[in-house]
C-alpha cells in the first residue's frame, strides 16, 4: 500500500488540531466564570432585597471557595456587611437533627410515622411562610433523622400518624441550632378516640363544624371570644376534627392527657365545650355539643366636628367595650380590658372611615350591652355612648356630640 505524501499528513495534521482547537473554544465560551465573592459580599448592602438575597445564594453556592472572602468580611466595620458574613460563615457549617422517640414504658416507637415541615432561616430573617416537608419513620432504635440544616434559627412543625406526643410535640418555634448533633426527645402513645355530636338548638346536625381540642387551657365563656383572638399566635398547631353530615366527630389517636372543647361553625357562636380526660386505647363519648346561631346586630352613628358639620372621609379609633353585670362583673370587666390590651399590641385598634355625611356603621356585632367610646388623631373626641344591642337589630345612635378629651359630666372621655 503505498504512503501518503508528507503535505498530505501535514495537511491532515493542521486540519485535526484546527477541529480540537474549534472544540476547546467552543466549550471554554459555553463555561461561565465562577462569580468573584468579593463582588457578591459587595451587594450584600445593597438597596434592593432580591439583589441580596441572589448574592447570599450564591455564596452559599461557592460553598468553601468563598470562606475566606466571607472570613475578612467578618470583619468588616460595616455592621450589615458583618452580619450577614458571619450568618452565612454559620451555614457553611451544617447541623443535624436527630429525632429520639419512645412509649411511655421507655420502648423505641419504631414504625411511628409523622411528617416534618421545617421553616429554615434566611440570611436576613426566618420565613415561617415557606416551610420544606419531610416524612420520617423511627426505626427499631427509636432514632430517625432529618435532612442536614444550617446551623442558626429555624421552627419545625410535626403531624404525627397513629401516635401522638404525650405533650408539646407538635411544633418548635425558634429552635436555635448548633453545630453537629441536635436531639429532639418525644415520647408517644398510641392515644384513645373521643367521640361526639355537634347539633343547632332544634337538635339538628351542624355539617363541617369544626371541633379543637385544647390543652391545658382555661376558658372563660363570658370572655371566649377575646381570649381565642389573644391566643391565636401560639395556638396555630391545636388538634381538630371535623363534623360529617350527621354531626358526628371522632378523633383518633388523641395522646393521653386532658382536654378543653372549642367548637366553631359557620352561622353560629363560637361554643365552650366540655372538659375531659382521655387514656391510651380509650374510647370516650362526649355528650352532644348545642350551638347557638348566630344572629348579630349592627351599630349605626353620625360624627359632627365642632361647628356642627360633619366629619368627612375622616379615620377615627373606635373602642366598643362589653359592660358586664352580675356578681362577676368587676372581674369581668378587668380581664376584657387586659385581654383587650393584649389584642392593641397584637395588630392595629380598631378605626373605621367616616363617609361624606359622617356616618359610620359597626357591622356584624355581637348582641349585648356596650360602652361606646370614638376618638380622632386631633384630640378630638364624642361624647361615650352605653347601649344594649338586641339580637338582629339595626341601633341608630344617631349623631353623636363632639367634646374635646378631659372631663365631661364627671365621665372621662379619651380618644384611645
Amino acid at each position: 500500500m503505498p504512503c501518503p505524501h508528507p503535505s498530505v499528513l501535514r495537511s491532515a495534521s493542521l486540519r485535526l488540531a484546527l477541529f480540537a482547537l474549534l472544540i476547546s473554544a467552543s466549550v471554554h465560551a459555553e463555561e461561565k466564570p465562577a462569580p468573584d465573592p468579593a463582588r457578591l459580599i459587595d451587594q450584600l448592602r445593597h438597596d434592593e432585597f432580591d439583589i441580596r438575597r441572589n448574592a447570599a445564594q450564591q455564596l452559599l453556592a461557592l460553598g468553601e471557595s468563598a470562606r475566606d472572602a466571607l472570613e475578612r468580611a467578618s470583619a468588616s466595620e460595616e455592621l450589615e456587611i458583618r452580619q450577614a458574613a458571619e450568618a452565612l460563615l454559620q451555614r457553611l457549617d451544617k447541623s443535624t437533627i436527630t429525632l429520639l422517640a419512645f412509649d411511655r414504658d421507655g420502648k423505641p416507637a419504631e414504625g411511628a410515622e409523622a411528617e416534618a415541615k421545617i421553616y429554615s432561616q434566611s440570611v436576613f430573617g426566618v420565613n415561617w411562610n415557606e416551610g420544606r416537608g419531610e416524612n420520617v419513620t423511627i426505626k427499631a432504635t427509636g432514632e430517625a433523622r432529618l435532612p442536614e440544616q444550617a446551623p442558626g434559627q429555624i421552627g419545625m412543625q410535626f403531624t404525627w400518624k397513629k401516635w401522638s406526643p404525650t405533650r408539646e410535640g407538635f411544633a418548635y418555634w425558634g429552635i436555635e441550632l448548633e453545630r453537629g448533633n441536635n436531639p429532639f426527645l418525644f415520647t408517644l402513645t398510641r392515644g384513645g378516640t373521643v367521640k361526639t355530636v355537634i347539633q343547632d338548638q332544634d337538635g339538628k346536625p351542624v355539617k363541617d363544624a369544626t371541633v379543637y381540642f385544647y390543652v391545658n387551657r382555661k376558658f372563660d365563656p363570658e370572655l371566649l371570644d377575646m381570649q381565642l383572638i389573644c391566643s391565636e399566635n401560639w395556638d396555630r398547631n391545636v388538634l381538630s376534627a371535623s363534623a360529617d353530615a350527621k354531626g358526628e366527630v371522632k378523633h383518633e389517636n388523641l395522646a393521653d392527657g386532658a382536654y378543653r372543647i372549642v367548637v366553631k361553625a359557620s352561622d353560629f357562636y363560637t361554643a365552650l365545650g366540655p372538659s375531659f380526660r382521655i387514656h391510651e386505647r380509650e374510647t370516650l363519648e362526649v355528650l352532644p355539643i348545642t350551638l347557638k346561631a348566630r344572629k348579630n346586630g349592627k351599630i349605626k352613628f353620625a360624627l359632627s366636628k365642632a361647628d356642627n358639620a360633619p366629619l368627612k372621609k375622616t379615620r377615627v379609633s373606635i373602642v366598643l367595650e362589653p359592660v358586664f353585670e352580675g356578681p362577676r362583673a368587676d372581674e369581668l370587666q378587668r380581664l376584657s380590658r387586659q385581654l383587650r390590651s393584649q389584642m392593641n399590641m397584637q395588630r392595629q385598634a380598631d378605626s373605621i372611615e367616616t363617609d361624606d355625611d359622617g356616618n359610620i356603621s359597626l357591622e356584624e356585632q355581637k348582641p349585648g350591652k356596650y360602652r361606646l367610646s370614638v376618638g380622632a388623631t386631633s384630640e378630638t373626641a364624642w361624647e361615650i355612648s352605653t347601649l344594649t344591642l338586641e339580637p338582629g337589630q339595626t341601633l341608630d345612635l344617631g349623631r353623636l356630640k363632639v367634646v374635646k378629651t378631659g372631663s365631661v359630666k364627671g365621665k372621662i372621655v379619651t380618644s384611645d
